[in-house]
């Protein structure tokens, strides 16, 4: 978890130009596109595979998957196994949805970790997901080992 830290901490500390040319000598893409059904529609994720500590990685309202693809293969050759999946209404993930709210996407992040069948997963939410993040680690404490919040917006309210 404390590698996981560093190396987040490390890639953020990297400016623009240094940034760019990091990303476009990391960048593969990722595996097919596979989906999750559950009871409102179907989330869209990949999965590099692997069999080391799993990090789902959740991107913000009006950003995809795709956002992490500078970051998944630095988590991968740190010996993680990287998830990212588009959150409700946004990318491949289903358009139609009655709750587009950070516990819907907990729960989305949840069902996720329990169909990959890992035990435990590091959750990243970027954004409005930080929230998503916090709401999954206190309702399924046994699931989340950690989470890490970049750019976090996590409004007030009940968790429970």
């Amino acid at each position: 978890m404390n590698a996981l830290f560093q190396l987040l901490i490390g890639t953020s500390m990297v400016n623009g130009a240094q940034s760019a040319a990091l990303a476009a000598e990391v960048f593969t893409p990722p595996s097919s596109t596979r989906f999750l059904a559950v009871c409102e529609g179907q989330i869209a994720y990949d999965d590099t595979g692997g069999s080391g500590p799993l990090v789902l990685a959740i991107p913000g309202m009006c950003d995809l998957r795709s956002e992490f693809r500078a970051l998944r293969p630095l988590l991968q050759q740190a010996g993680y196994r990287v998830v990212t999946m588009d959150v409700r209404g946004h990318g491949e993930t289903s358009a139609h949805w009655g709750d587009y709210s950070a516990h819907a996407i907990g729960r989305d992040a949840l069902a996720l970790i329990e169909h990959l069948g890992d035990s435990q997963a590091v959750i990243l939410g970027n954004s409005f997901a930080a929230g998503s993040a916090l709401w999954a680690a206190h309702e399924a404490p046994a699931r989340v080992r950690g989470i890490a919040l970049l750019g976090p917006i996590v409004r007030d309210g009940p968790l429970s």
